[in-house]
């Protein structure tokens, strides 16, 4: 297969000379990345040949190299830093978000000397971020491979990696998807972050943590978009297993994320509300399990947040809070704190008809949940004409929207959807659903 002929060939070049090889090796495992990216059976077949163990002694070897050349690096750019000002260099320095050179690396020498240093560190940070992105690659979607890290310790490696990818964006934001690859859908890689930490006892979750709620201080530049949402995915994947979910408790996290979404939404900065979304995200996978729904509904303002995520101008942050309010639905704390509070039901009633269909499935979805083996909710729905009016003009909207054109429609999966929450609701209050259809 192609995939072990670029394993063989890999491990060719890696036998070279390093100065020669490097770039060589390099572009292999760049190919090779792009394979294992789109093919299952290419992740497979890394298995079986036992590639796994030499990618993350590799990456390992490569990790402490790099730690080792921006130590070394360290004072040439303090002596710069000294130095007179002279003339920019023509394409000078900056930090990069992409697969480049960060501030790790350094602009060329000519003579060799001051910048020989930071041309080593860059050319290792490119080495490290084609393994680490081969690897995360490698584990998304594929529980063998997952399986296969948790037996080889890779929290360790990344423990490592983390310490090493500060002040590196680039660096740091392959580690976060490969986090975000690893602990997908897999509860022993969940675990298992939890089953090592470093000298001051914090394991990778405490430290993800850390990270996430770090507010940013004046000069420093808040963390960027992609780098933020990325750290509340892996979150949010965390969220569902209760090892990790207790962990998150501990440190903090739960408390504190809904003020967060909160303090976001109300913020004056369209630039917030999608960063409130990614919260919002961790705050609806969260409540998913009753104990996690418990922790969420005993923390401060938590519904007012979702109240005002759903009210949000940002679609994402609305679908995020709709479904979250589902899942809280569900309990019988969660039914009393949407009954007791008066923007929530009108807020839900608002994402029904036919101009967000994903958000009338997930809103109508959270209407059948506050109904279902609750007579109060019941009663309060039916007393109230302006609940019942609105169902059932949104619900003739959407009949009309799916016999007129519903192949045309934006989303026709969540028209469907929301047609058989409505039929649902009907039946809860004892109607029969074709005759709010007539």
């Amino acid at each position: 297969m192609l995939a072990e002929g670029l394993v063989d060939l890999i491990a060719e070049l890696m036998k070279g000379e390093a100065e020669r090889s490097a770039a060589d090796v390099d572009a292999a495992i760049g190919a090779l990345c792009a394979l294992v990216g789109v093919s299952r059976a290419a992740k497979l077949a890394l298995l079986r040949c036992g590639f796994f163990p030499r990618l993350l002694s590799r990456i390992a070897d490569l990790q402490g190299l790099y730690g080792l050349s921006r130590r070394a690096a360290a004072p040439a750019r303090r002596r710069d830093a000294c130095a007179l000002p002279g003339p920019a260099p023509p394409g000078g320095g900056g930090e990069d978000l992409g697969g480049g050179a960060s501030l790790d690396g350094g602009s060329p020498s000519a003579d060799g000397g001051a910048g020989g240093v930071p041309d080593r560190c860059g050319a290792l940070q490119r080495s490290l971020l084609c393994c680490v992105r081969l690897l995360s690659n490698a584990l998304c979607g594929c529980e063998e491979a997952k399986l296969a890290a948790v037996s080889l310790q890779l929290p360790l490696l990344l423990q490592q990696l983390w310490a090493i990818s500060r002040g590196a964006p680039a660096l740091r934001r392959a580690l976060m998807q490969l986090l975000c690859n690893y602990v997908a859908h897999c509860a022993p890689a969940k675990c298992s972050l939890i089953a090592y930490s470093d000298a001051r006892g914090r394991c990778l979750i405490a430290l993800l943590v850390r990270a996430a709620l770090a507010e940013a201080r004046p000069p420093a530049a808040p963390m960027a978009l992609p780098l933020w949402q990325l750290h509340w995915r892996c979150l949010q994947s965390l969220a569902t297993a209760a090892e990790s979910r207790t962990v998150l408790l501990r440190s903090g996290c739960i408390g504190a994320a809904p003020s967060l979404a909160h303090r976001l939404l109300l913020g004056a900065k369209e630039r917030d509300e999608p960063r409130a979304a990614a919260v919002l995200d961790f705050l609806a996978n969260l409540a998913f399990d009753a104990d996690g729904c418990t922790a969420l509904l005993r923390c401060d303002g938590a519904f007012d947040a979702l109240v005002e995520g759903l009210e949000s101008r940002q679609p994402s942050a609305r679908y995020a809070a709709a479904l979250a309010l589902r899942n809280v639905a569900f309990s019988s704390e969660g039914k009393t704190a949407l009954l007791n509070r008066p923007r929530a039901m009108p807020a839900l009633l608002g994402g029904l008809g036919p101009s967000d269909l994903r958000l009338s499935a997930l809103s109508s979805a959270a209407l059948w949940a506050l109904l279902a083996r609750s007579e109060k909710a019941k009663v309060a729905f039916r007393r109230g004409g302006l609940p019942a009016h609105r169902f059932a003009v949104a619900e003739k909207e959407l009949a009309h929207l799916a016999m007129r054109e519903p192949e045309c429609a934006s989303d026709p999966a969540a028209l469907r959807a929301a047609l058989r929450h409505f039929d649902a609701i009907a039946r809860l209050l004892g109607a029969d659903p074709g005759q709010l259809r007539a």
